[in-house]
């Protein structure tokens, strides 16, 4: 069995997605996988267990938890020994990622994030390195070739995946969470990934067409205009943000209930809900089918996980 390790040298480098988007190209191809989350020995990472529900939520079988302790993996690594299944495994943040692979028999899987500007110093990890995988290379089109390039010089290159948008969207609940909003009504899809925010326009007339340019998405519209809300709903919005302090008409909430259309109330005015909104993609997480699936589709374009079946310590 492959054990692979996937580290980062700097917090929000992109471990999650990595991890995720390599397991479900293995598992994809048939190949029996099984992906978790080191847990942290105390404080500081804040994200673990959002991301072991992450690994949790991927569409295919795996046996066991989704979070362990380091000692936990290092007995299920030892557990499995030279089976077939591939397990990969998220370091903790901060950890010391050559002793942890050491310790685990582990290949190591750096994950860079940004441009080749934004490379931080390699950590040393002794002979554990398996490969580096760059994502989000914030570069024109043209210069990705250099910035694989770039990357092979530094070590084994896996891939350089260019950014994408849709990785940067919020979910419906992290939306909820900016604003403080009340639930109206939970369709049940506040993990969802909302790729676009739109704001209806002044006129009902125009909302239908508009709302319909733009997949996956959260109209922000006026509490007090049902003639907006209902358009909203007649050009396929996932979910309505209704400004204002007062209760939406009950039509409207069963009319989300038949659709399956999330609620949110901003207790705020248009300009105020967008405002809070402005920051919202520079501190999103990963999860959600949407992105899964266009991360898996990049893994494929990008990146090269074919040695991966192979792979084993030096």
């Amino acid at each position: 069995m492959a054990v692979l390790l996937i580290a980062a040298a700097t917090p929000g480098a992109g471990k999650t997605s990595v991890a995720a988007a390599l397991a479900m190209k293995l598992a994809t191809e048939g190949h029996a996988v099984q992906v978790c989350r080191i847990l942290p020995d105390g404080p500081g990472d804040p994200n673990a267990l959002d991301d072991g529900r992450v690994f949790g939520s991927l569409p295919f079988v795996q046996e066991g938890r989704r979070t362990l302790s380091a000692a936990e993996a290092r007995e299920l690594a030892q557990a499995h020994g030279s089976g077939e299944r591939t397990l990969i495994l998220e370091s903790p943040r901060g950890a010391d990622t050559g002793a942890l692979a050491a310790m685990l028999g582990a290949t190591v899987v750096l994950v860079l994030r940004g441009g080749p500007g934004a490379w931080p110093a390699l950590p040393d990890v002794g002979g554990t390195l398996g490969g580096l995988i760059a994502v989000a290379v914030a570069v024109p089109e043209p210069e990705l070739a250099a910035a694989r390039e770039r990357l092979a010089a530094l070590g084994p290159s896996l891939g350089a995946l260019p950014e994408e948008r849709v990785l940067y969207a919020p979910s419906i609940g992290e939306i909820a969470r900016a604003l403080g909003a009340e639930v109206v009504y939970d369709s049940g899809n506040l993990d969802e990934t909302m790729a676009h925010l739109v704001v209806a326009p002044v006129s009902a007339d125009a909302g239908r067409p508009y709302f319909e340019r733009f997949p996956h998405k959260v109209v922000i519209t006026r509490v007090d205009r049902p003639d907006l809300i209902l358009s909203a709903f007649n050009g396929g919005a996932n979910c309505l943000v209704l400004c204002g302090r007062e209760a939406p008409m009950q039509y409207v909430v069963d009319r989300a209930h038949h659709e399956e259309v999330t609620i949110l109330l901003s207790h705020r005015s248009t300009a105020e809900t967008v405002g809070a909104l402005e920051g919202i993609y520079d501190g999103t997480r990963f999860g959600g089918a949407l992105k899964l699936e266009r991360m898996t589709a990049l893994f494929d374009e990008h990146a090269d996980a074919g040695w991966v079946l192979g792979a084993a310590p030096a």
